[in-house]
């Protein structure tokens, strides 16, 4: 064993995976702290600078490059494009760009570094331990930045002797000759790693050392194009269907690329070749020239692209306004009609409500996806929309009414408290439904029908509450609450039918079924302001 530990074989491989876990591990802390620094305003900069697939690509490669991860740059899209902030066609342009900035990481490794990762190590850890705040997060960056460097160095440093090993070297011949087996190596280490940068900078890491010649570097690096694919199709399950097809689109762009290039790998390395006398700059270079041309290429095509990607994951994206509509703080000098606009915002909102709780009470009969993604999309807005309603009326609420106009301020901001909550379990149903479908838990037909039945009647009572709540009607709101009670019967009746000996399924039906009817009690609580007079 201590022979083991001590054989050149065990440093070699100590030097090279100890190096790629430091690297990732770097990675990783140089994503999130630079998201500290300057996370907010990446979301505003991709809000605001797309407004077409060129901006879009500039974008996208800036955001990449000062952060140097096409993941925090691509997830950041998906989430702007799940809440419907950005659509398809913009999302295209960031998407290129990012495949453009994250070429940098490739050209950093090939630096000659020497010992600069401990100074950086040094001055980061005193920054981030006694300087100010900002000075602290400064202080992470560079302290994560020396790590990085730290990694890159080891990688360096263990490659060297392998090359004088005679299996490694005709594995690595195999992948010039047989270019799909590099790709598959590529993609496969890339999607284990969830890091194409990782897959890049160690292949240039081999390339420094002279370990691996030039067209199985580049195969390799075109597999790593692919297999980061992955990280994004994975984080898009149970979002939009805007978003999923966002995913799609980077994977449609990053495969047909690769085949494009496939025939002509050896003509591309022997071009590459001419760019530098270092076997590691020709690989990082034929990294950033393929990125950068089948960007600038896939950008002529975008509208094309969209249309093949939407034929691919076929579907209706429902689109809701996104931010307050009727409310304005320069109405609030005008108290009456700033009450006015605010009970548009509510029903307003109650609409949104409304139309997620009928996505819940059809999922059970069509098993569409895109039913439960829909509402589980809208709660972001939901909670913003009553965020942003509710302080508006408390602001509305210093100014005097009279009694009229003082009860229809109270019962919109409980009224909007109840429309709020009632989607929150509207989204917890939609979530343990889609836990059990991730799962693949088997819900038979009879339990999907009984559970799809009750929630259609949840359903049409919640409806008939929400008119009543907007009229005003006390008569019908009277009335309504005994029709609550005949809810909850029925809800102990459906749980009584439920097979009891699949513990995971009982228990996943308990919640959907509990939650659909807390939404419906909601309704209830909004009968029970107008037949209280708020």
């Amino acid at each position: 064993m201590i022979q083991l530990f001590s054989s050149p074989f065990f440093n070699i491989v100590i030097n090279i995976f100890g190096g790629l876990a430091i690297f990732m591990y770097a990675m990783e802390m140089l994503g999130s702290h630079l998201q500290n620094v300057v996370g907010d305003k990446i979301e505003k900069v991709l809000r605001k600078l797309t407004d077409n697939p060129s901006s879009g690509m500039v974008v996208g490669a800036l955001v990449t490059f000062l952060t140097q991860s096409s993941s925090i740059t691509v997830l950041t899209l998906i989430g702007l494009v799940n809440v419907g902030v950005l659509n398809l066609s913009q999302g295209m342009g960031i998407l290129l760009g990012a495949e453009i900035g994250t070429t940098l990481t490739a050209q950093l490794v090939t630096l000659e570094i020497g010992k600069m990762y401990f100074p950086l190590v040094i001055i980061g850890l005193i920054l981030a331990k006694f300087g100010k705040e900002k000075t602290k997060s400064l202080g992470k960056v560079i302290f994560s930045f020396g790590l990085l460097f730290l990694g890159m160095e080891l990688m360096k440093t263990g490659a060297k002797p392998i090359g004088k090993d005679p299996m490694v070297l005709s594995l690595f011949e195999s992948f010039a000759s047989n270019p799909i087996l590099g790709i598959i190596a590529g993609a496969t280490f890339t999607a284990v790693t969830s890091s194409s940068s990782a897959t890049t900078s160690l292949v240039v890491a081999l390339g420094i050392a002279n370990v691996i010649a030039l067209p199985a570097g580049i195969t390799l690096i075109l597999g790593a194009n692919i297999g980061t694919t992955f990280l994004e199709l994975i984080a898009v399950f149970g979002l939009s269907l805007t978003a999923k097809r966002i995913a799609v689109a980077q994977g449609v762009i990053n495969i047909l690329g690769v085949v494009l290039m496939l025939p002509f790998i050896q003509p591309f390395a022997q071009l590459m070749a001419l760019t530098s006398d270092h076997l590691g700059n020709q690989i990082a270079n034929s990294h950033t020239v393929f990125n950068v041309g089948s960007s600038m290429v896939f950008l002529v095509f975008v509208k094309l692209i969209v249309k093949l990607v939407e034929k691919i994951m076929p579907g209706e994206v429902v689109t809701v306004e996104r931010g307050a509509k009727y409310i304005d703080d320069a109405l609030i000098r005008m108290p009456h009609l700033a009450l006015v606009n605010s009970e548009k915002e509510v029903e307003r909102l109650s609409q949104i409500v409304d139309q997620s709780f009928f996505h819940i009470s059809q999922y059970f009969s069509s098993r569409d996806d895109n039913l439960l993604s829909t509402v589980t999309t809208q709660e972001e807005f939901v909670n913003k929309l009553h965020l942003q309603t509710n302080e508006y009326l408390i602001k509305v609420s210093e100014h005097e009414f009279n009694k009229e106009s003082s009860e229809k301020l109270a019962k919109l901001m409980h009224g909007l408290t109840d429309l709020e909550r009632t989607h929150d379990h509207l989204n917890k149903a939609a979530e343990y439904t889609q836990i059990g479908h991730n799962k693949r838990v088997k819900f038979t037909d009879k339990e999907l029908h009984l559970v799809g039945e009750f929630s259609n009647h949840c359903y049409s009572f919640y409806r008939k509450a929400l008119r009543a709540f907007l009229s005003g009607n006390v008569k019908e709101s009277k009335k309504l609450t005994k029709e609550m009670k005949k809810l909850s019967l029925l809800k102990e009746g459906i749980i009584k039918k439920i097979n009891q000996t699949d513990k995971e399924k009982v228990e996943l039906l308990n919640k959907i079924v509990h939650n659909v009817e807390r939404a419906a009690h909601h309704g209830e609580n909004l009968t029970d302001i107008v037949v209280s007079g708020f």
